[in-house]
């Protein structure tokens, strides 16, 4: 369990895949504006959609986050705040 901060990246759009990038806080941190990171620009390894826009996680959520076993790196699993921005459609009036 790790904390978040989104620090780059973009949140995609019809053409375009999300592209959102977090640094990753342990999870005691209590203000991951000002601490030191444990890792920069980790992309989580959910799996996103294709094209379509997201929402990022907000600083300081909550993120599911391992280490490589042979190299130490991190691996971010997921932002557990980052999500579909999603509209709602207009059904033309069906029932």
């Amino acid at each position: 369990l790790v904390q978040v901060r989104q620090d780059g990246g973009a949140a995609g759009d019809l053409v375009t895949p999300c592209s959102w990038t977090y640094s990753l806080y342990p999870p005691e941190t209590a203000d991951v504006s000002t601490a030191t990171p444990l890792a920069e620009h980790c992309v989580p390894a959910r799996a996103r959609t294709a094209v379509g826009r997201y929402r990022a996680a907000a600083d300081g959520t909550w993120g599911l986050a391992t280490r490589h076993p042979l190299t130490g790196a991190w691996l971010l699993l997921l932002a557990c705040d980052e999500v579909e921005a999603v509209t709602a459609c207009d059904d033309g009036g069906s029932p």
